[in-house]
Formats: structure tokens, C-alpha cells, sequence
């Protein structure tokens, strides 16, 4: 079996700063339509990272990283606030993302430089992307959504070896529960983004192969995300092996909110 540490801390920085920081519908306006009143050009977080196991114990060294909100820019017709995140040893990112009343949305490169960041260990590339588009995250009033799902045909991966399948991204609303940052307590709403692969592999054609990664994310209205956590996960390539992703927990710090 071979461990392969897909999401790197950068990267899951990026994604807690992301849904942490999400805008308006019309964030140059002062009344912001939404409910996410942490909503404002200036506002910063910074958050502690830690790969976890398949216990939920922590292991290595901590990083730190560091989010503020810069500035508004329209993409695919809608005004939304960029991000840019710092992360220790690693390179500036931007990312951008909007809400309309109790509902979150991050532009699909997200999804994208996840993926790729995810399976670039892989001996293997596979046909898996979205084109880009929005996609909701959080909605306060639903328990679940479909985001996409993407037919793949039977596409070459290696010679002689093809992959085919589905590719499904979808929501869903968790649990609350009462949280601590800075000795403040919080009653926080978990929501999960789920990535899910269902297909066949030519090498073994009968058996069918599953590889899901789950992201947990626990906000608050006013401050935004306290927690964050990937489920570990693990994708089987006949003949290759089977290869597992590592857990990530990201927890705020410290955060300055007008």
C-alpha cells in the first residue's frame, strides 16, 4: 500500500480560507444580501493545520496560514470577493466565491486545482474535471444537493488501459454543534462537499471502483468557518495498488471580523 499526502496543508488552506470568507450577491453594497455579516473587504483569519489519521489523531508538525479578504471582481456574471491566502513555505493563492441569502458558492477552480493537486502522486491521470462554473457549498434551508455529475466514456489512462464511470459532486447539510476559538463558544452548522468517482478500470472490468473524498466544513454566520476536516480515503488501481489519502483537520486561531 502506498500513502500518498495528496491535500497538502497548502491547499486545504485554501479551501478553509475559501468557504471561510464568502461574499454577497453584491458585495459592493453596504447592506450585503445574505446572511454572513464577517462579509467585508479587510477582514483576516488565520488557521492551524494538521494531517490526522484514520483515528483522528494528530501527527507531524503544525502549519499556519493566513486569509484576508482583498477586493470584489465579476466572474460569469456575478459580483464576488477574491481571497488571497498565504501559506507558510508555500505560494500565494486567489480564489473567489459569493452568497445569495443562506447559501454559499465557490468558483469551480476550486474543485479543479483540488483534483489535480489531489491525484498529481497518482502513476496515472484521470479524466476528472468541472468546466467552470459556480457551485453551492452551504445552504442553511436544504439537507442535500446535487452539484454535477459528468459521464466519463472509456478514456486511455496508460497504454492499453482505460478508465470509465461517473464523477459527482454534491452537498450536504450536518450537524451543529457547540465549538471554542479563543475561549468564545460558537454553536457551529457542519456542511459537507463530497467528491465521488464510481467506474470500471479495463484491467479489471467487472469489479467496480469507488473513491470518495468528503470535506467538512463547520461555520458560523458571523465569523465563518471554525473547523475543517478531510475524511482519509482511498482509491484502488488493479495491478497498481491501492492508495491512500491522508486526513486534514484545519482549525481557526484567530480572526479580526468589522
Amino acid at each position: 500500500m502506498r500513502t500518498i499526502k495528496l491535500l497538502t496543508l497548502s491547499l486545504l488552506s485554501i479551501v478553509f480560507v475559501v468557504l471561510s470568507s464568502c461574499s454577497s450577491d453584491n458585495p459592493t453594497d453596504n447592506n450585503q444580501q445574505g446572511d454572513f455579516t464577517f462579509l467585508k473587504i479587510g477582514n483576516w483569519w488565520i488557521n492551524e493545520n494538521y494531517i490526522i489519521d484514520s483515528l483522528g489523531n494528530k501527527t507531524g508538525n503544525s502549519t499556519t496560514d493566513s486569509t484576508f479578504i482583498a477586493e470584489t471582481e465579476v466572474k460569469l456574471g456575478k459580483t464576488s470577493f477574491k481571497l488571497k491566502t498565504k501559506v507558510t513555505g508555500g505560494e500565494d493563492v486567489e480564489n473567489y466565491c459569493y452568497t445569495e441569502g443562506e447559501k454559499v458558492f465557490l468558483f469551480s477552480d476550486f474543485i479543479n486545482r483540488t483534483i489535480k493537486t489531489m491525484m498529481k502522486d497518482l502513476p496515472v491521470e484521470l479524466p476528472i474535471a468541472l468546466e467552470d462554473m459556480w457551485f453551492k457549498i452551504a445552504d442553511y434551508n436544504s439537507n442535500s444537493w446535487l452539484i454535477n455529475i459528468d459521464t466519463i466514456p472509456p478514456t486511455e489512462i496508460i497504454s492499453g488501459v482505460t478508465i470509465n464511470g461517473t464523477f459527482t459532486v454534491s452537498g450536504e447539510k450536518g450537524v451543529s454543534k457547540n465549538m471554542n476559538v479563543n475561549s468564545k463558544s460558537f454553536s457551529a452548522q457542519e456542511f459537507k462537499l463530497i467528491f465521488k468517482f464510481e467506474g470500471y478500470v479495463s484491467l479489471a472490468p467487472s469489479v467496480k471502483q469507488t473513491f470518495t473524498i468528503t470535506i467538512h466544513s463547520w461555520f458560523d454566520k458571523k465569523v465563518g468557518i471554525l473547523l475543517q476536516t478531510y475524511d482519509e480515503s482511498k482509491f484502488i488501481l488493479p495491478i497498481m495498488g491501492t492508495y491512500t489519502f491522508e486526513g486534514f483537520e484545519k482549525k481557526l486561531l484567530r480572526y479580526n471580523v468589522q
